[in-house]
């Protein structure tokens, strides 16, 4: 993937990934929710799959190698590929699906 599709698909990743980590503050009104989801991400991506965050690599439990660049994010790590995207949205409409008032008949 070229620079420029890097730098895209991470700006809408940070986006979306934002909009979740509003929703995590805004439904528990606790700076916590956001931190926690986020270092969450952070650890289970690197820590255990030995994927990159923020372009640096630890050698995790699991040894996995992103060699794709659209979809796993290549060397950007998943922040920087549709993986990433997908689940930031995951996240984010879980939350939103939380956030909303429960209907009773």
């Amino acid at each position: 993937m070229s620079d420029t599709g890097t730098l895209a698909m991470v700006g809408l990743s940070t986006i979306v990934s934002g909009l979740a980590l509003v929703w995590a503050w805004q439904l528990s009104k606790s700076l916590w929710a956001p931190i926690g989801l986020y270092l969450g991400w952070a650890l289970v991506t690197d820590l255990v799959f030995s994927l990159p965050v923020g372009g640096k690599t630890v050698e995790g439990l699991l040894l996995v190698r992103a060699t794709g660049g659209l979809v796993t994010g290549g060397v950007a790590g998943p922040e920087a590929g549709i993986i990433g995207l997908v689940i930031w949205l995951a996240v984010g409409g879980l939350l939103w699906r939380l956030e909303q008032p429960t209907q009773r008949p």
